[in-house]
């Protein structure tokens, strides 16, 4: 690197020694000067009141001037047919590239006959392109997360692997919640690779999101210990195609994609809060399948799809209504973190919460000076949808056992873990953030949600469900 003297010297003699010039280099040889005593005060310059450990006050916030970057979540997305509708076309047109592609190609040939070498051309050009379309967009947003603590759901694998180890080489502790198994020591290998030093902590904790005691447990022993929890991304999630049914009684997708992680995050809520941190879920475009009377048609007898059971049961309509649930809580998160309530929203009844989020004319409450509410969310909250990816997402589905191989024919038209996992990170370390926002690749967009997504009564009567089911384990404090 040159120094700022060099640099002056060079300047003055590339611009022939005018006034001018020197009057400028004067002012970049100043300026550097300046620039360098600034370096030089913070590398040399140590705090004096260091935090004594991770759980204890940090230096600066996660997202400084929240105020400035995030924007306020009213309560409801207004829903647009046809923005919607084009939203999703757009997203699923991966799928229609070559089809469409070779279907040009072949009726083109009707009229001008091509060449076997223009042919090869053309058809190598449209694989490229249809690979270069189907990859979408990488995340460019990058922040020093050192000290900082992450936890990562259904991180041993997928998506939750390739987000953990790129939030690992962002400098973050990372913990890995999932269910024990034999691919557990060669994940956290792989995170551990992109730490980026040996002070960083990568740790594994066994959890089984439908053991919803388990979960409690963990999150007691949180709040007893606690810890500083910075980001939750709630990725985990299961698809099948046969209804199981977990120990506690209820479809296992069910409790693994929604019930689990809700009750997961009502349990950590109070650590993202004290922290101004961030709750990212993993959501998917299969929502829009799901139409209105979610709790009579999905939800009635002990949670079970009980028009749909046995023979009838729809796994992907199943789990396109456990993502739209997702959706939901993070719709409501936005919208609480914005209430200064002196009761924990997790101790109180359905009822009461519903009344205090959402008044009479069904829109959001919002805060003003009367009412000791502030403008500054306690914590953030944003739903990311991956994309079409090839993951063990679907290796109960019959038809996934293709992916093994023709893999390199699915990558065509879908994602890598590691180009799924893009707006994943995008949404934990973005600043400029819309507060329950929805995103797919890597940018803000509300078209994508559906009609029922948009519908605040479905979002209160759904929560209401899942709290009043989920409120026997949402005892912390004993």
């Amino acid at each position: 690197m040159l120094s700022c003297a060099s640099f002056s010297c060079v300047f003055r003699r590339c611009a022939g020694g005018t006034g001018a010039a020197a009057a400028i280099a004067g002012s970049l040889l100043t300026s550097g000067q300046c620039w360098v005593s600034a370096r030089h005060y913070h590398q040399h310059t140590t705090c004096l009141l260091l935090p004594r450990k991770l759980s204890q006050a940090k230096q600066q916030p996660l997202f400084p001037g929240m105020c400035r970057h995030v924007k306020r979540f009213e309560g409801e997305h207004t829903y647009n047919y046809g923005h919607h509708t084009f939203t999703i076309v757009r997203e699923g047109s991966t799928f229609f590239i070559l089809p469409l592609g070779f279907l040009i190609a072949y009726v083109a040939t009707l009229f001008v006959p091509m060449s076997f070498q223009l042919e090869a051309m053309y058809s190598v050009l449209l694989i490229a392109f249809s690979r270069y379309f189907a990859r979408g967009r990488k995340n460019r947003d990058w922040k020093d997360l050192k000290e900082r603590h992450v936890i990562v759901t259904g991180g041993t694998s997928g998506i939750g692997r390739e987000t953990a180890s790129q939030l690992a080489a962002m400098g973050a502790d990372v913990t890995v919640l999932s269910r024990n198994g034999p691919n557990v020591d060669v994940a956290m290998a792989y995170i551990k690779k992109f730490a980026k030093s040996d002070e960083q902590q990568i740790r594994f904790t066994a959890l089984d999101l439908a053991d919803f005691i388990a979960v409690r447990d963990y999150c007691k022993r949180a709040q007893q210990q606690r810890m500083a929890v910075d980001i939750l991304v709630n990725n985990a999630g299961l698809m099948q195609q046969k209804q199981v049914m977990s120990r506690f009684g209820d479809d296992e997708q069910l409790a693994v994609n929604l019930l689990g992680p809700f009750l997961l995050t009502e349990g950590l809520l109070p650590l993202v809060a004290e922290n101004g941190g961030r709750i990212v879920y993993v959501s998917c475009s299969a929502h829009v399948a799901v139409k209105r009377n979610i709790v009579s048609t999905y939800l009635s007898g002990r949670g079970l799809w009980s028009p749909r059971i046995r023979d009838k049961f729809d796994g992907l309509e199943q789990y396109g209504f456990t993502k739209l649930g997702c959706i939901y809580h993070a719709q409501d998160l936005a919208v609480r973190s914005y209430t200064n309530a002196s009761k924990p929203f997790a101790s109180m009844t359905p009822a009461t919460v519903a009344s205090i989020l959402t008044p009479s004319n069904g829109r959001a409450h919002k805060s003003n000076s009367n009412d000791g509410n502030s403008n500054t969310p306690r914590y953030t909250t944003c739903v990311a949808v991956p994309g079409g990816v090839v993951t063990n997402l679907y290796r109960y589905v019959p038809l996934a056992t293709t992916f093994r191989w023709c893999r390199y024919f699915y990558l065509l038209f879908m994602r890598t873990a590691t180009e799924g996992s893009q707006v994943v990170v995008n949404c934990c370390v973005r600043e400029e953030l819309v507060n329950g926002g929805y995103y797919q690749n890597c940018r803000y967009s509300p078209t994508g949600l559906s009609a029922t997504a948009c519908s605040v009564e479905e979002r209160k009567s759904v929560l209401a469900w899942v709290r009043l089911k989920m409120q026997p384990y949402m005892r912390w404090e004993s």
